[in-house]
Order: structure tokens, then C-alpha cells, then sequence
């Protein structure tokens, strides 16, 4: 069996991976590093730029595919051709979005974080898109407790329901 070079022995494109790490370092909405303060920043571009030419045959080592180096460096050059994931982000026409957003009630502090990020994040860019109509946010609080709520729990729920508007807050006796 025949060693066949990688890509990353013959060619890397520093200057493109430079160029898009410091893009990447910049970005403020919609990437991973956003979602907290103290987020520990990863060089994701440069990583991934080497772990793919690690793992990519470099041309020269297909010389059936590419006999001149003129055809190995075009090949070099060329973008990696888009996958299936890749085009489901392009453009939807008359689309619909839905989605459903759950919350971890563990940690009742940080619930109001997780729906304001939530906000922030997608529902936001959603509700100012050019021609969105009929864009309906609904909070639909469900609990159970076995030993019941409490006289106090009770109160101040409704109370802070009525104040801000739900449509239906109530209460039930069940049997379990």
C-alpha cells in the first residue's frame, strides 16, 4: 500500500484561515461563543482547516484525477463543494417557521436567561424578517407537583399572571 500525502503536507491556505479566524474572533451575534460571558475562546476556523486537510488526500497523491500540476493546483484552490446540510441554509421561499423552545426548570435563576437568549437569538431575527406575518409567540406553562402548591405559591402566580396578561392561569386539584 502507497502513502498518499494529505493536504496539509503540500498546501494550506493560511491567509484564508488567518483572514476567517479573525472574522470568527469579532462576530457578537449567532455564534457559539456568544451564548455566555465567560465563554472560552476556541480557534474554531484554524481547527477545522486543519483537521480537514489532515484528513483530505492532497491531488498530487491521485495522479489518474490530476496528471499536471496545473490540474493540482486548481484542485488546491477549488472550494470544498457544498453539502446537504450547507444548502438547507440558503433562503426559504414562502416558508414557515416553527419551533419549540424547552427551558431547564433545575435551575429556576437562570430560566429568564434561557428565554431572554432565546429572544435574542432567533425569535428576534424571525419577527423583524422583511414580509414575516402572523408571527405568534405563545408560552405555555405547564407543572405538576404531587404535594400540591403552596397557599403563597398560588397567590403570587395568579396575581403576576393577571398583571401581565395571560390569557388563562388556573390552578387544579387533581388525583394521582
Amino acid at each position: 500500500m502507497s502513502y498518499k500525502r494529505k493536504l496539509i503536507e503540500v498546501s494550506l491556505p493560511l491567509e484564508v484561515i488567518n483572514r476567517e479566524s479573525a472574522r470568527e474572533k469579532s462576530i457578537r451575534h449567532g455564534h457559539p461563543s456568544t451564548l455566555h460571558l465567560w465563554w472560552a475562546r476556541r480557534p474554531l476556523v484554524g481547527a477545522r482547516a486543519v483537521l480537514f486537510a489532515q484528513l483530505v488526500d492532497d491531488p498530487s497523491s491521485r495522479p489518474e484525477e490530476f496528471p499536471t500540476e496545473d490540474d493540482q493546483q486548481r484542485e488546491r484552490a477549488r472550494p470544498p463543494k457544498k453539502t446537504t446540510a450547507a444548502a438547507e441554509l440558503q433562503s426559504v421561499k414562502n416558508g414557515r417557521y416553527r419551533a419549540r423552545f424547552g427551558v431547564d426548570t433545575a435551575k429556576p435563576d437562570a430560566m429568564g436567561e434561557s428565554v431572554e437568549q432565546a429572544i435574542e437569538e432567533a425569535l428576534r431575527h424571525i419577527a423583524a424578517a422583511e414580509g414575516a406575518e402572523n408571527v405568534e409567540i405563545v408560552l405555555d406553562i405547564r407543572a405538576e407537583n404531587s404535594s400540591g402548591f403552596g397557599e403563597n405559591v398560588v397567590r403570587t402566580v395568579k396575581e403576576n399572571s393577571r398583571v401581565l396578561g395571560f390569557d388563562v392561569s388556573e390552578f387544579e386539584d387533581v388525583e394521582w
